[in-house]
């Protein structure tokens, strides 16, 4: 778990959101996906439960259903979520 694997995920966030603004949808789709294997499994907390998996099914569905606008909310709403989590276990004391 390193700082540069969030800072490298939560500069595709953040570059997500300005192609969503711009409606570049499927730009969007790609840093948000990006940023979600950037990083991979590592975001995962002992006492969190949290329903990322489910959002980003739901976004392959609406990306296949040409709903990309639905697509690129969910997988934002998805990495913002592992972005949370990540930053709280970099928080906390090594132990």
């Amino acid at each position: 778990m390193t700082i540069e694997r969030y800072q490298s995920a939560y500069t595709d966030f953040v570059n997500g959101e300005i192609e969503l603004e711009r409606h570049n949808y499927e730009q969007a789709i790609a840093l948000f996906r990006k940023g979600i294997v950037t990083l991979g499994d590592a975001y995962q907390h002992p006492t969190i439960t949290e329903n990322s998996s489910m959002r980003i099914m739901l976004a392959d569905m609406q990306e296949q259903q040409k709903h990309l606008y639905s697509a690129a909310g969910c997988l934002k709403d998805a990495l913002d979520s592992r972005l949370f989590i990540y930053h709280r276990k970099l928080a906390e004391p090594a132990g």
